[in-house]
């Protein structure tokens, strides 16, 4: 718990998170997160989101680089797990 800080925004069905966490290992990551053209309510997708940033926050990261990227991409990704 506070250990993030985000700024949101959200127009006709997309929806999107940037800012920084700190993971429980004490690793500062930066993230962007882009949710768009999704087929559940915005609701759902925002929920979504943050469990996804908390998922992320939960990891123990280890040994990494000072700076390092990720990036996950899901074309037609089903939003009605």
């Amino acid at each position: 718990e506070n250990n993030m800080q985000a700024k949101t925004g959200y127009i006709n069905r997309a929806r999107g998170y940037c800012g920084y966490l700190k993971t429980k290992s004490g690793k500062d990551l930066c993230f962007s997160v882009l949710f768009n053209n999704y087929t559940c309510s915005a609701h759902e997708a925002k929920l979504k989101i943050e469990k996804f940033l908390v998922e992320l926050g939960e990891l123990w990261i280890f040994g990494l680089p000072g700076r390092f990227l990720v990036l996950l991409g899901f074309y037609n990704y089903p939003t009605k797990i």
